[in-house]
Order: C-alpha cells, then sequence, then structure tokens
C-alpha cells in the first residue's frame, strides 16, 4: 500500500509540473490602412493592375491645300486643276501622272453614255500627292550625249494618295471664226495656243471642231480692250477634234 501510494503520489506532482500549451493564434488576415496612420483595423484594398497603353503611332500630316493661283511646293499637298494630255502621260497644273496610275485612281462614272476611253480629259480633278521639285538636270547616256530631257524646274508626285473628278468636262462644238485675237466658238473665246497643241495639225477660221474642257470668264483691266460687259467668256481646252 504504502508503495501505491507513492507511485500515485508521483504521478500527480508530474502532471501538475507541465507547462500548458500556448493557444494557437488567429491568422492575419491583411496589414493596417496605410491612410489611417495605424487607426482603425480596415484592410487596404488591392488596387487592380492598369493596363499601360502603347505609344501612338505617328500621325500623318494633313495635306495643304494649295489655291488656284498659288505656286506648287514640295511635301504632301492638295491642288486642282484642268486634266490635259502630254508626252507621257496626263498632266495636271504641270504634274505629270502616267497613264495606269491615272486610270487606277479615276473610274468612269455610269452614267449611260457610252464608254469613252479619254472621258476624264478637260476636268477639273483635285489631287492629293507628295511632291518633290526636279531641276531638270541633263542626263547623259552611256554615249555620252545629253538626253532629251523637260527644260527648267519641275514637279513631280513620288506618291498619289488620291485624284478625284471635281468638274466634268464640258463640250462645245462648231465652226471656228476670229475674234478680237482669238478664236470664238459657240459663244467662247479660245487661244490659238490651246488649238494648236490639241488640233497638231494647224488650225484656221472655217474649221469645224469639238472642245471638251472648261469655261471661265476673266474679268477685264479698266481701259482695256475687251468685250461688251468688261469681260472675257474664255474655253480652256482639254481636248479637241476635227468634226466633217
Amino acid at each position: 500500500m504504502i508503495m501505491r501510494a507513492i507511485v500515485v503520489l508521483a504521478v500527480l506532482v508530474a502532471s501538475c509540473s507541465r507547462p500548458p500549451e500556448p493557444p494557437a493564434l488567429a491568422p492575419v488576415e491583411s496589414s493596417k490602412d496605410a491612410s489611417t496612420g495605424g487607426r482603425g483595423s480596415e484592410t487596404a484594398p488591392v488596387a487592380a493592375p492598369v493596363p499601360v497603353a502603347s505609344s501612338p503611332l505617328a500621325t500623318v500630316s494633313a495635306a495643304k491645300s494649295l489655291g488656284p493661283e498659288a505656286s506648287l511646293e514640295e511635301g504632301l499637298v492638295s491642288f486642282e486643276g484642268l486634266l490635259r494630255p502630254t508626252k507621257g502621260g496626263y498632266e495636271v497644273r504641270g504634274v505629270t501622272f502616267d497613264d495606269s496610275e491615272l486610270r487606277r485612281q479615276l473610274i468612269q462614272p455610269s452614267d449611260g453614255t457610252p464608254r469613252d476611253a479619254e472621258w476624264f480629259l478637260g476636268a477639273i480633278v483635285r489631287v492629293k500627292a507628295v511632291l518633290r521639285q526636279n531641276k531638270g538636270t541633263p542626263a547623259r547616256g552611256s554615249n555620252g550625249l545629253v538626253s532629251q530631257t523637260r527644260e527648267g524646274s519641275f514637279f513631280v508626285a513620288s506618291r498619289v494618295d488620291t485624284l478625284d473628278v471635281v468638274k466634268k468636262a464640258e463640250t462645245i462644238e462648231g465652226v471656228l471664226s476670229r475674234s478680237k485675237g482669238f478664236f470664238a466658238l459657240a459663244g467662247h473665246l479660245v487661244t490659238r495656243e490651246d488649238l494648236e497643241w490639241s488640233l497638231v495639225s494647224g488650225v484656221k477660221a472655217g474649221d469645224r471642231v469639238r472642245l471638251r474642257g472648261q469655261s471661265r470668264v476673266v474679268r477685264c483691266e479698266p481701259n482695256a480692250q475687251c468685250l461688251v460687259g468688261g469681260s472675257l467668256p474664255l474655253f480652256d481646252v482639254g481636248r479637241a477634234e476635227r468634226l466633217p
């Protein structure tokens, strides 16, 4: 009995001397909101990532609009003029366009009239293109001779963005007569230069012709020799043909 009492007493002493287990700590959900300076227990919201926009592409400069009396200049420009034939293609205010480029840009409107291969001659067109100036330096061939080139400085289109008809060609026809240094036709005055380049084989009063182009009125200077009314009804030729 004495030994059993001693064993029971030793077990009781050992259980009393064991340190208690520490309580489990609750997990920390979030840190305190820094904007409150440590006051309060609200959790700081997590901001969504902001997408970074890609740097924009360089914008293309708008074309500089040139008026009817303004000189042509280099760069991206927009201008209007009468479309005429010229050596190697067609020209508008001295700028030459080859046949394939012109026909790629212009489409004949479907108005029921018979198709004309050069329906655009004599029309007013608006051109948007990049121009560069060519000084017209004579080129030499392999034989050392100067090749035939355009004289003086001129502009060429290194890139054509648009080429649109803004005014269709007008048509007049009849018998040519002389009037004040001009040829007269259907109430209009036409210069000899316009008729000579367009008809090629010469021109004279009494010729019967059909002209396509644009009519315009020029106001005369005071005291200038002019028709009644102080104006000249001119006709600029874009295309001409002889009639039987």
